[in-house]
């Protein structure tokens, strides 16, 4: 059965970005107060691998005293999670941590650390049960 003719389909350019969306190019907000960066050596018993040693590389930045905020951002991020006075580059969580910010840091440590396994040490499954 033949088709019938369709008028091609409409090209429309692209809606504007929002304000909002546009990239950020303003330079990152160091966090304050101490770093103190590191790794510990551990066994996990894993619900599909059993136990497995691993090494848990962390960076944590603040007030010695303060409590402790840790961020856990999947598969994707790892310790640097902010700039800070040793490292001015803006972390994968920069966002939530710039002043006026969801976790804005005064008065808290920041916790950030290596994807489990990215180091490549580490080829088992993983769930979430883990």
């Amino acid at each position: 059965m033949p088709q019938p003719d369709r008028p091609p389909l409409a090209t429309a350019a692209p809606p504007p970005r929002p304000e909002s969306a546009a990239p950020c190019t303003r330079r990152a907000m160091p966090l304050p107060g101490p770093v103190r960066r590191g790794e510990l050596d551990a066994v996990l018993v894993l619900r599909h691998a059993g136990a497995q040693r691993v090494r848990l590389r962390y960076e944590l930045v603040g007030p010695e005293d303060a409590p402790v905020v840790a961020l856990a951002g999947g598969i994707s991020a790892h310790r640097h999670a902010a700039a800070h006075a040793e490292d001015a580059s803006p972390g994968w969580a920069q966002g939530l941590l710039d002043p006026g910010r969801t976790l804005a840091p005064p008065g808290r440590r920041v916790l950030g650390f290596d994807y489990l396994g990215a180091d490549g040490t580490l080829d088992v499954p993983l769930d979430t049960a883990d």
